[in-house]
């Protein structure tokens, strides 16, 4: 059993024992009982106790599941006296003005009507808050409730634990907090995915630290990506450079396609022109039988006029055929071979094939 205090509480006997429900809620606010050791100096009248308590709210149909005693002291009575009435209690001290600067206490106190709620959808029983006046720190923990919970501005929940209780909150550090726990709310409604405990706060800047980092490690891939295309198309660009000045320089040096096309289109004149020739003579045979100049001599092959090797035809004697000698012939073809290999290989446009085709 705990030792009690004979000292008695400050103006405790000038408040009514129980306030009103407090509206939409199923809370309500109440002195603290006293033992009858301090009972026996107030009157009759005066008097509050457990028993009283409990006397009163029953006959007032008033079904009590549940007290939170908000005084910081345990001598004015004894938790048993609660408990044995068949009615769950929960102590939470607050010391001083401490709990106005840490929101742990309210935490508890919200926790602890949650709690209670939840195990007693089905019924109508109610919870009992109490200080020693059951007006300051009872006054705050409920308009806490009201404001955290269920979203009440701080004017309206001091008017409505107020009017319940019949009594003013007379601490003006109480009424700053609770205007403070409203702006407070507003704020993290504009911004619901961060909590009043910081945790979420401090969830939120490691997750905005790593997208800093991947989005730096991403930029400075990018930056290498764009560096080694830009170092590849210089060198492309060097190398088709190179490879253009080396074909324009040897193109300059051999003078290749302007020869190659002009004997191409000299070797089709011949051939027309022999064409014609031949059948000149035909004709004329036909015409004058045995008297032409051409019937005595051999008859010429085709493949005399086409033949590089052993003859060509000269373009300005329209068809008079001028034998030249076979090494010249062959020279010519080999140099035409030549010719048509090195621009082979420089249509190609392989760099290696043109430095080896250079150095023979």
């Amino acid at each position: 059993m705990t030792r009690t205090s004979r000292k008695l509480p400050k103006e405790w006997a000038r408040y009514e024992p129980i306030g009103k429900v407090v509206e939409g809620t199923r809370i309500f606010a109440f002195k603290t009982p006293l033992c009858h050791e301090l009972c026996c100096k107030y009157t009759k009248s005066k008097r509050f106790t457990v028993q009283d308590f409990y006397r009163t709210t029953l006959f007032g149909g008033i079904d009590v599941g549940l007290v939170i005693n908000a005084t910081n002291t345990q001598r004015y009575y004894e938790k048993a006296e609660v408990e044995i009435l068949g009615i769950e209690y929960v102590k939470l001290p607050m010391h001083g003005r401490s709990f106005v600067e840490s929101d742990s206490v309210v935490k508890t106190f919200i926790r602890s009507i949650d709690d209670f709620l939840e195990r007693n959808k089905d019924n109508n029983k109610l919870i009992g808050v109490h200080c020693t006046d059951g007006v300051n720190r009872s006054g705050y923990l409920i308009c806490r409730y009201l404001i955290d919970r269920l979203s009440l501005s701080s004017h309206n929940a001091l008017n409505v634990v107020e009017t319940a209780r019949g009594y003013t909150i007379e601490r003006g550090a109480l009424i700053q907090a609770v205007h403070r726990a409203d702006r407070e709310r507003r704020l993290r409604k504009k911004r619901p995915n961060i909590e009043s405990d910081g945790e979420e706060d401090e969830r939120e800047k490691r997750k905005k630290r790593k997208r800093q980092a991947l989005k730096q490690e991403n930029n400075a891939l990018d930056d290498t990506h764009e560096q080694i295309d830009q170092d590849t198309l210089a060198q492309i660009m060097q190398l088709e450079q190179t490879l253009s000045s080396q074909h324009t320089q040897s193109v300059s040096q051999n003078e290749f396609p302007h020869q190659y096309f002009e004997e191409q289109n000299q070797k089709r004149v011949q051939s027309s022109h022999f064409q014609l020739h031949q059948q000149y003579q035909q004709f004329v045979q036909n015409q004058s039988g045995t008297s032409s100049p051409y019937v005595d001599s051999p008859q010429m092959e085709e493949d005399e006029f086409e033949d590089d090797e052993e003859q060509t035809i000269d373009i300005s004697t329209l068809g008079k055929i001028d034998v030249v000698e076979m090494s010249t012939a062959q020279r010519r073809r080999q140099r035409r071979k030549k010719l048509e290999k090195k621009f082979d290989v420089q249509k190609r446009g392989r760099f290696w094939e043109i430095n080896e085709l250079n150095k023979q």
